[in-house]
């Protein structure tokens, strides 16, 4: 499989401690890439991360469409191996068995969104969304329409979901460009994939102490994911969603 991250910012100091940490697994991957944007071209990277070059990181400069780096630049050269992509956050360390058990759980499902975190998406009675700050932390028990996996604690995606993310093109540009998890969920939700949790519940990794920047999370936090939910989710889909079995 191929590891997939991004880092910004100040973070990229301290991003090597969770790409060490996924090295030094039970499992190893076969790629470990880290996207950057073509700010960073020019800056000398951290000693941290030069040190990981040498042992195999792959680093590649690209466009800046934010949290979207995680997995989009990743999406052709995977489809053209064959291979799924995993995708990581830069602000956990990740522990020993992360990727043993992420790979136990898909052998059993190798078609499926297989994640260590999601969260069960909830409806007004109207049929818009409940803010999505609400939503509670999905369960074995969640029904399959309504999980909503975060890419960034560890996910598992198959390469006929990578082929439709392809195809789907930079639509998240326009829709959610703040919000990556919100482009993967639909297009999952649209092509009706079966969602599943690695443990019996959502998993939480040990946090870094990442530097005092503004993330993602700060800006889409107070209805900032809900502006994009709306934006991104039609009607059908979502209409798809709440028929619950």
């Amino acid at each position: 499989m191929v590891v997939s991250l991004t880092t910004f910012g100040l973070r990229i100091n301290e991003a090597a401690l969770a790409i060490e940490s996924i090295g030094r697994g039970a499992v190893r991957p076969r790629q470990i890439i880290l996207w950057l944007d073509e700010g960073f071209r020019d800056r000398p990277l951290p000693r941290s991360i030069r040190r990981l070059m040498d042992r195999g990181l792959e680093i590649e400069f690209v466009q800046d469409i934010r949290s979207h780096k995680k997995y989009f630049f990743a999406l052709a050269p995977c489809i053209a191996s064959n291979l799924p992509l995993i995708t990581i956050d830069d602000d956990f360390i990740y522990p020993p068995w992360f990727l043993e058990r992420l790979m136990t759980r898909v052998s059993k499902e190798p078609d499926a969104v297989i994640s260590y975190r999601a969260r069960e998406i909830a409806f007004e009675p109207t049929g818009d969304f409940v803010p999505y700050d609400s939503w509670s932390f999905a369960t074995t028990l969640t029904p399959q329409t309504l999980v909503f996996f975060t890419s960034g604690g560890g996910s598992y995606l198959p390469v006929k979901y990578l082929e439709a993310l392809r195809d789907a093109g930079d639509g998240f540009l326009e829709t959610c460009p703040l919000a990556d998890d919100i482009w993967l969920n639909y297009h999952a939700a649209r092509l009706g994939l079966s969602k599943r949790l690695v443990l019996g519940t959502s998993t939480e990794f040990t946090p870094l102490g990442l530097a005092d920047e503004e993330t993602l999370w700060s800006q889409n936090a107070g209805g900032g994911n809900d502006a994009q939910l709306r934006a991104t989710f039609d009607n059908a889909t979502i209409e798809e969603m709440r028929k619950i079995t």
